[in-house]
């Protein structure tokens, strides 16, 4: 998890609280679930069926980046478009910068 947010104020420790927040979760629960998946799933089949591009976050491959991993991209009619630009502070941008060299050494082995 990236945490990011205007400012970046205290970004480690905010970091490390979401990650540890996390981490619990999947310790207590073994396979996590998205409570809020229905409510999720009701907006993207709305935005599919009324051809209203919206922004959703979903998995898909970001050829900027060339990785997949969740993101906020446009959506419509015909699916996933595009991805969505997001300014990242530097500690976020440092974080995804080392995910994706760990996804990447991952996918060589």
């Amino acid at each position: 998890a990236i945490p990011v947010y205007a400012g970046e104020k205290n970004y480690p420790k905010v970091a490390k609280l979401v990650r540890g927040y996390l981490s619990t979760i999947i310790k207590l629960v073994v396979s996590p679930r998205n409570l809020a998946s229905g409510i999720l799933l009701a907006r993207l089949v709305d935005t599919i069926v009324s051809s209203r591009p919206r922004v959703h976050y979903v998995c898909g491959f970001h050829q900027h980046l060339n990785v997949y991993l969740t993101w906020p991209y446009q959506v419509g009619r015909s699916g996933v478009e595009q991805p969505i630009s997001v300014d990242l502070g530097s500690n976020a941008a440092n974080d995804l910068d080392s995910l994706i060299a760990i996804r990447k050494s991952k996918s060589v082995e």
